[in-house]
């Protein structure tokens, strides 16, 4: 299926596009450098998607499946991570790289470093401050 058509159908139904997904598993998932900015994809299957340079702004995350996505140069800012964002209720495979670059606001980087702050052995000290 073509970036355009893939980008079409889950802006316009995640069911059907998760339906697809499970009808073709072999399917690539190329939505690279695509705009979904405040899109809702509540339980969309993003497992192994090609999302480098998404635009994911303020989009509805909660319950996303991106088990091995990349992300790389993705924009999460103001993301709704929903799930992703609670310890042990989702878990999901993402290889450092594929993180490289991403933009968070400075919330959803504080909600992350307090999930790693949940570990039992280790403190993470940290200080938030913007780029200059």
């Amino acid at each position: 299926m073509e970036k355009a058509e893939l980008l079409e159908l889950i802006k316009k139904d995640v069911a059907k596009f998760n339906q697809m997904r499970r009808d073709n598993p072999r399917e690539v998932i190329d939505l690279s450098g695509t705009n979904l900015e405040g899109i809702n994809l509540e339980e969309a299957n993003l497992s192994h998607a090609n999302l480098r340079g998404a635009n994911l702004k303020n989009a509805r995350l909660n319950g996303v499946n991106l088990h091995s996505a990349d992300l790389t140069d993705a924009d999460l800012r103001g993301a709704d991570l929903g799930d992703l964002a609670i310890p042990d209720r989702r878990r999901f495979c993402l290889h450092p790289a594929a993180l490289s670059s991403v933009r968070y606001d400075k919330a959803q980087l504080e909600t992350m470093l307090n999930i790693l702050n949940a570990n039992r052995d280790w403190l993470i000290k940290y200080e938030i401050v913007p780029k200059t």
